[in-house]
């Protein structure tokens, strides 16, 4: 029996059906999709302007820092709260804009003295000394084990926290740190990353040579980890990359520079698209963006990943 042909209207509406479900496409411009690329890999995407609510703009760089932990011949624990979007936490007092603490102990109870180790932020000396204003546009943590294979020893409990969550001077132990962060494992034999998840404050700009109150701090996230049971005299290393929009100081014979992302899409829209995928702050979660699509890993022996939506472009 002869099949039926589809007339002509029919085969016209079945080649126009989308073929997914918009819905499952989140779709950003090109500025936008820029700044999503970026606050997925701090250390290597390019350069962009972040979008941000507001015009102000400003020049664009990126910054290191690579740390070797302060370490006594008793200390066991380390904890680190970095806020890359307050870049002046503590500039006018220590000079410094982030925190690092080490404690002698792992006790669960007990709150270890603080060292009074401070650390600065990649970038936080020029920015003090050239910015009137700044902002970050992305940041991310790296940590590395320092000591032999046989040493290898310890939890680290790594997450996006409040910035509030710890201040300099404030004493707070490794283990009361470790209950906010969303990711815990051993330490490993390659290196924790960990990039920072900005908040609605964090859009806010700075002057970077001056106190960040508290009240602001609540207003923006941080990048924390702490590390308990390490071996006593072992020490970690710690990589921090920051990229800045700033603007100049008047002196430094910098030209004022308003560049910006032209973008028709909002930071909620952004901060969305990447949110759709799971948690993309770190590699535990699965997640990667790579020449501006998003990819989902296969799932591999015991590790979940769990909500994962995959996204064909």
């Amino acid at each position: 029996m002869p099949t039926k042909k589809k007339s002509a209207a029919t085969r016209r509406k079945n080649t126009n059906e989308p073929k997914r479900n918009p819905a499952l496409r989140p779709s950003l411009d090109a500025d936008a999709s820029k700044h999503a690329r970026l606050l997925n890999d701090p250390c290597y995407a390019p350069l962009c302007h972040p979008i941000y609510d507001g015009a102000d703009g400003g020049i664009l760089f990126r910054a290191e820092v690579d740390y070797l932990l302060y370490v006594t011949a008793t200390s066991t624990c380390y904890t680190m709260v970095w806020s890359p979007g307050a870049v002046g936490v503590n500039a006018a007092g220590t000079t410094a804009s982030n925190l690092v603490m080490t404690y002698a102990d792992d006790s669960f109870t007990a709150v270890p003295a603080y060292n009074g180790n401070v650390y600065q932020s990649p970038g936080a000396t020029f920015l003090k000394a050239n910015s009137a204003a700044a902002t970050c546009v992305a940041a991310c943590l790296e940590v590395f084990w320092n000591g032999t294979e046989n040493n290898r020893a310890g939890i680290i409990s790594y997450g996006n926290v409040p910035a509030r969550t710890s201040i300099p001077g404030a004493l707070v132990s490794a283990d009361a740190l470790s209950q906010p962060c969303t990711y815990a494992e051993r330490v490993p034999n390659t290196k924790i990353t960990l990039k920072w998840r900005p908040s609605a404050g964090d859009q806010i700009t700075t002057d970077p040579s001056a106190d960040t109150p508290g009240t602001e701090l609540a207003k923006r996230n941080a990048i924390a980890y702490a590390a308990r049971g390490i071996p006593i005299g072992q020490t970690l290393r710690v990589r921090l990359v920051a990229v800045y929009q700033y603007e100049p100081r008047i002196g430094t014979g910098v030209v004022h520079n308003h560049a910006r992302a032209m973008s028709n899409n909002t930071f909620e829209q952004v901060m969305n698209y990447l949110d759709k995928i799971g948690d993309w702050t770190s590699m535990a979660a699965g997640i990667a963006i790579r020449a501006g699509a998003i990819v989902a890993p296969p799932v591999m022996g015991a590790i979940s990943y769990g909500n994962v939506r995959r996204f064909a472009y």
